[in-house]
């Protein structure tokens, strides 16, 4: 069995799943809320530009591994 292996991106509070690129906001425990999913395309302009340098680092290394970087949402 697979272990799910998530990042926190301390800067806008959540984890990211490094495989499918979806996000989960961090409980105050450092556990994703598993009920309340985004998949990082979905994610807003403001939560990107929110991301400090190393979590933004992160997402985008992600986004390019899962195949939608640099195609990003629609502005």
């Amino acid at each position: 069995m697979n272990k799910t292996n998530y990042i926190p991106l301390n800067s806008v509070g959540c984890l990211i799943e490094e495989v499918t690129g979806i996000t989960y906001p961090m409980n105050e425990d450092g556990t994703p809320d598993l009920m309340s999913d985004v998949f990082i395309e979905d994610c807003t302009e403001e939560w990107f530009f929110a991301l400090s340098p190393e979590d933004n680092s992160v997402v985008q290394d992600i986004r390019m591994e899962i195949g939608t970087y640099p195609i990003g949402p629609e502005k």
